[in-house]
């Protein structure tokens, strides 16, 4: 299951926002019985969502990788501290908590953005600021990515 695709939104008058058919169409092949995702902050600001299965593997990854760092065990309070359970009414709507929204940056409008097993919640001036900074540089960062995968194959 993956998403993919960038949506813009609004969100109405009670701070709902409406999950896009083809995000919705992912849960619900996923895992039928549990209507709603797990949402917690992300990096760059912006909100991450996962669908219970994707929730549920982030969870395995983080107790199989027991922090020892300081900043290992910061990211892990952080990333926790700030997850809720944000449940599909029948409408296909969540209902965004004020402080994740609050740390997004997001009020009443929000860029919903697929990216592979998650669903990223960006506000309109930050993904701008995004698509800014990385657009004239795509390429160069394409080519980075692609040596670092390269020497990550080839190590023993």
């Amino acid at each position: 299951m993956e998403f993919a695709g960038r949506f813009p939104h609004s969100l109405d008058k009670k701070k709902r926002l409406i999950i896009p058919a083809e995000f919705r169409a992912v849960l619900e092949e996923e895992q039928p019985q549990e209507k709603g995702f797990w949402a917690t902050i992300g990096m760059d600001k912006c909100i991450y969502m996962y669908t219970p299965r994707g929730w549920a593997a982030l969870k395995s990854y983080f107790s199989d990788n027991p922090f020892q760092k300081e900043e290992s065990r910061y990211v892990e309070r952080w990333f926790y501290a700030n997850a809720r359970f944000l449940e599909l009414d029948p409408a296909g709507r969540i209902l965004l908590p004020d402080a994740l929204k609050d740390i997004a940056g997001i009020s009443d409008k929000v860029v919903l953005v697929g990216i592979n097993c998650r669903i990223e919640l960006w506000s309109p001036e930050r993904w701008a600021a995004f698509q800014a900074r990385v657009e004239p540089n795509f390429d160069r960062y394409a080519e980075e990515v692609h040596e670092e995968a390269a020497r990550r194959s080839q190590a023993p």
